[in-house]
């Protein structure tokens, strides 16, 4: 398993959900601004479960011991899922979050010129042949990659300490860094070209 540096350290108890990203302000409607509130919300709810489950957790020192820190991982991993443990696509990422993420996207995309080929492999570029597939509950496979495309991420809001975004192929996958494990994703997150060729966006996506 590839361990990322970024998750070596002691557990610490997340902080508020973190404001939400600047670009595409101006450009939003009523129902946007109202879904990324809703996105606040439903943030906050996971990491008021997740500092539930971190008080259960016996707090370890900083390590840079793989197995002492990979049963400190397994235990909050553990302590999460007992709290949610039906937990499935949508949960976080609801109907209208879904709608106004893939919007953002779509339209930090076209307004930055940017072709979809080209994100598409800056995505794909880390991925090793035979990577499990992407499951909520479950630890996030690093063999799909852990590249983040700074025009998309620039588009997303913020989040909290100890969240962090990361795409397999088109979908958006949030993770939780400190358990390893997959709270929820995104399907088709970056939009489909309308003509593979040219990286022109389907019109849908930012209507």
């Amino acid at each position: 398993m590839i361990i990322p540096a970024a998750f070596i350290g002691a557990f610490a108890v997340s902080a508020g959900v973190v404001a939400e990203s600047p670009t595409d302000q101006g450009m939003r409607t009523e129902r946007d601004v109202a879904a990324l509130q809703q996105w606040t919300v439903n943030l906050e709810g996971y990491v008021a479960l997740r500092d539930q489950a971190l008080c259960e957790v016996r707090r370890r020192p900083a390590t840079s011991e793989p197995g002492e820190f990979l049963e400190a991982q397994q235990a909050l991993a553990r302590a999460i899922l007992a709290r949610r443990p039906d937990a499935r696509i949508g949960d976080l990422f609801t109907f209208e979050v879904r709608r106004a993420l893939r919007k953002a996207i779509a339209r930090a995309l076209t307004e930055s010129q940017t072709a979809i080929a080209d994100v598409m492999a800056a995505i794909t570029a880390e991925i090793v042949a035979g990577a499990p597939p992407v499951r909520v509950n479950e630890p996030f496979p690093w063999q799909l990659g852990a590249a983040m495309p700074p025009r998309v991420l620039a588009a997303l809001p913020s989040l909290p300490q100890g969240l962090q975004y990361r795409f397999v192929g088109r979908d958006l996958i949030l993770i939780d860094l400190d358990a390893n494990l997959v709270i929820d994703f995104l399907p088709e997150a970056i939009p489909q070209p309308a003509n593979q060729g040219t990286g022109t966006l389907r019109k849908n996506f930012i209507d």
